[in-house]
């Protein structure tokens, strides 16, 4: 199975936005063919598997991490008996730190791989909280943040206590316009909602939202790529940003980001014939000599003597 694009947009945009949460941690994993060898490219994301200890008696229960990913960052060939390949985190801070042999599991699942990697005998490490001036403690990809809800959806987000939080909400489509064959591009519109929720005054609430609002305009202006991933051609623009709410617990902004994608129509099996016989027609087009016999004497002569063999026509006079 391979990611949807708009999926793969969101996790582009929060990994621009990656230096708001802190620096990424680095390191090695091991993957592992389920079949024969195949080609796992640069861009695949697998979802850490925490494991935690509470109650009593003690409990041990096992978590899917799917708001802190791992990023594989070149293409390798995956073996059965297990490949080493340079990954990163797609966020940064203390969190993404994973001791040796953590269990990662392919999000989405991919084709041809073991569904099951892990970090390698070292651990992934470097990563570090941001600190100052626009510094977040969450980015999540999130569908239903409503500013009629903050309370609920702030608890349902799992925001930290203590820092802002971005979610990354889809929004709309627009229009597509046709720009080749089988090919349409289209503005893609979302929502990026700042939810500053810390127990501290109005007014350093609000500064600290605005703070985040520019940061996040500073990254995203004039961006098209990351990881070697275009998200946008040509590059994303901010269109806008505003306060869409306030109450007791915290002030949520949204700043409007417009992407621009490109759409490719995917042939039915019903379409095979009809699509091989349209290639090898623009094949014929473009064959410097062409693969059938021309006839070019008899009518050539005809058409530059003036048709003056007894070419009889309406509106001809064979001269």
């Amino acid at each position: 199975m391979s990611i949807g694009q708009t999926k793969r947009i969101a996790r582009a945009i929060a990994e621009v936005l990656r230096p708001l949460t802190g620096t990424p941690a680095t390191g090695f994993a091991t993957v592992t063919a389920s079949g024969s060898d195949i080609l796992l490219p640069a861009g695949s994301f697998a979802a850490p598997i925490r494991t935690s200890t509470s109650g009593t008696p003690p409990t041990t229960c096992q978590q899917i991490d799917r708001e802190n990913l791992v990023r594989t960052t070149v293409d390798v060939i995956a073996t059965t008996a297990g490949t080493t390949v340079p990954v990163t985190t797609m966020l940064g801070g203390i969190r993404q730190n994973l001791a040796a042999l953590t269990s990662l599991r392919w999000d989405p699942p991919l084709i041809g791989m073991a569904p099951l990697a892990a970090v390698g005998a070292a651990a992934l490490a470097g990563g570090a909280n941001a600190t100052g001036t626009g510094a977040v403690g969450q980015i999540v990809l999130y569908e239903e943040l409503r500013s009629g809800q903050v309370p609920l959806d702030l608890f349902r987000a799992r925001a930290e206590s203590g820092a802002p939080l971005v979610a990354i909400v889809w929004s709309s489509r627009g229009r597509a316009e046709k720009v080749g064959r089988n090919r349409a591009a289209r503005p893609e519109t979302w929502q990026l909602f700042v939810v500053v929720g810390h127990q501290a005054g109005a007014p350093e609430r609000g500064s600290d939202g605005l703070d985040v609002c520019d940061a996040i305009e500073g990254y995203l202006t004039d961006r098209a790529e990351i990881g070697g991933f275009i998200f946008s051609a040509p590059p994303a623009s901010v269109t806008g940003c505003k306060r869409v709410a306030v109450n007791e617990t915290g002030y949520v902004y949204a700043v409007e980001l417009v992407t621009l994608n490109a759409a490719e129509r995917i042939p039915t099996p019903e379409e095979a014939t009809a699509v091989e016989w349209d290639h090898l027609r623009l094949d014929m087009q473009r064959a410097s000599v062409p693969p059938f016999p021309v006839t070019t004497n008899a009518l050539y002569d005809m058409l530059m003597g003036g048709f003056d063999h007894g070419f009889d026509h309406e509106g001809f006079d064979g001269a």
